[in-house]
């Protein structure tokens, strides 16, 4: 008896420590599997980083021509990127983009949309050139993006290029009524294969609900900005929500936004009635908006001042509105751009 219970004992002292190392592995294994099979999280604003597109072109010693075009969204401004050629065949892009921003490449005389998130360094784009017909027969996307970049291109070639996001400089026709049907046509075709992306791809949800609302307030700002000084029939108008954290990286959101709260028939050379409204804009906004849509519609107007060379007008707003902002690091960047903007004396 003695004997049995002193050998169950070693058997337990043997056993004990493999059963703790299986423990150990198992969780290892699941935290593993876990951290390689997570979903990415939700994209923020980031505004010390980039976006890096890698081109490479097959079939073709010869030279080409490339460079990448986005709007920035906190600037306000359309941003030309030009190629670093990196080797034959081989081209380097760098985007200094603040947000997750659709973007477009120009090779040549082929315009590609792909969309870039800052610090994203694993977008590729090999292009098969074909001399006898000077053209790119064939495209294909790798990267933490290229899915995407692949429902673009599937865009690009359904609607044959032609489709609302080209329409950002036309001018409605005299018939607004006719002009409004069609972007709201336009727009029905875009979410009806977006929908149908969304289910036989592997689209991120987050990036479903950008292209959503980027298409909705593009229509909406087109709509607006063409019926001022018109007479208009108000139900053609879109009523989108003002207060919409899902369309924060929609640049089109905020054009959307600055026209709706933007009072047109104020003259900017009058000064004091001038500020007046900006101040006004800026209390709406405090208002109807709530975090990232607020600090970047704030930080948008507020920048917008000091790129036109009105530094008194920019820092007696940001004095005034910056307890206001959510976060801090808003307010940290448009100091620094104020004093980068500020001649230096001496």
């Amino acid at each position: 008896m003695l004997l049995f219970i002193h050998t169950g004992a070693g058997m337990s002292r043997t056993v004990i420590p493999w059963i703790f190392l299986g423990v150990i592995a198992f969780f290892v294994s699941a935290l593993t599997y876990k951290a390689e099979h997570a979903l990415p999280p939700d994209p923020t604003y980031d505004f010390y980083d980039t976006a890096f597109v890698k081109v490479q072109i097959h079939g073709s010693d010869g030279i080409h021509d490339l460079f990448g075009r986005y709007n920035h969204i906190l600037h306000g401004q359309r941003v030309l990127i030009k190629a670093q050629e990196l080797d034959r065949g081989m081209w380097l892009l760098a985007f200094p983009v603040f947000s997750p921003r659709p973007a477009v490449l120009y090779v040549d005389d082929e315009a590609l949309e792909v969309f870039l998130q800052p610090g994203d360094t694993t977008l590729n784009v090999e292009m098969w050139y074909t001399p006898a017909t000077y053209a790119f027969d064939s495209i294909q996307y790798t990267g933490a993006m290229a899915s995407v970049c692949d429902y673009y291109l599937s865009k690009s070639r359904e609607f044959n290029r032609v489709h609302i996001r080209g329409m950002s400089n036309t001018v409605g026709s005299e018939n607004f009524s006719a002009y409004s049907a069609r972007l709201d046509s336009m727009a029905a075709w875009e979410l009806g294969l977006l929908a149908e992306q969304q289910v036989f791809s592997d689209l991120p949800e987050w990036f479903v609900e950008f292209e959503r609302n980027d298409i909705l307030y593009q229509k909406s700002y087109l709509k607006l900005s063409q019926s001022y000084n018109r007479k208009v029939d108000t139900e053609l108008l879109d009523h989108l929500p003002v207060n919409n954290q899902s369309a924060q990286f929609s640049y089109y959101y905020y054009l959307y936004l600055h026209t709706l709260f933007a009072d047109q028939s104020v003259n900017p050379r009058d000064s004091l009635a001038y500020v007046s409204d900006l101040k006004r804009q800026l209390s709406t906004a405090t208002d109807q908006l709530d975090e990232a849509t607020h600090d970047v519609f704030m930080t948008r107007m507020i920048y917008a001042l000091i790129q036109r060379k009105q530094l008194k007008i920019a820092e007696e707003l940001l004095s005034e509105f910056k307890k206001f902002f959510h976060s801090k690091k808003y307010v940290r960047y448009l100091k620094a751009t104020l004093i980068r903007a500020t001649p230096q004396i001496g």
